[in-house]
C-alpha cells in the first residue's frame, strides 16, 4: 500500500489538514474538523512550526466557538494571538481579531434590563 503523503513536505501536510478541517466545518462535522486540527497541531509541534501551530489553534478556537464553547475558544485565542499579530498577514491579523471579538461577545452574558413602571 502506497503512502498518499509521499513526496509531500510537512508544511504541505499541515496546510492540507487545516484545509480539511475547514471543509469539515462547512459540512458541520466539527468532531472530524477538531481531529484534523489536533493532528495538525501535533505535526506543527514536532517540526517547530510556531506560526502554523498558532493558526491551527485559531482554527481550533473557531471550531470550539461553533460547538458553543466560547470560554475554551477564548482561552486558545489568548494563547496564540501574539504570534499571529506579530508574524501574520493582514488578512490573518484581521481574522484573529474578529475571532477574538466573537469569543468575547459569546462569553458575555445577556444583562437583565430593569423596566420601570411609570
Amino acid at each position: 500500500m502506497s503512502n498518499p503523503m509521499k513526496g509531500c513536505t510537512a508544511v504541505h501536510h499541515t496546510r492540507l489538514l487545516i484545509t480539511l478541517s475547514e471543509l469539515c466545518c462547512q459540512t458541520t462535522n466539527y468532531s472530524l474538523a477538531a481531529s484534523h486540527l489536533l493532528q495538525c497541531l501535533s505535526l506543527c509541534q514536532q517540526h517547530h512550526f510556531y506560526y502554523l501551530a498558532a493558526m491551527t489553534m485559531m482554527h481550533l478556537a473557531q471550531v470550539q466557538l461553533l460547538l458553543s464553547l466560547p470560554h475554551q475558544a477564548l482561552s486558545l485565542v489568548d494563547k496564540s494571538i501574539t504570534q499571529v499579530l506579530a508574524h501574520g498577514s493582514e488578512y490573518d491579523k484581521c481574522s484573529v481579531q474578529l475571532l477574538l471579538a466573537k469569543c468575547q461577545l459569546a462569553c458575555t452574558k445577556p444583562q437583565k434590563t430593569d423596566k420601570r413602571k411609570e
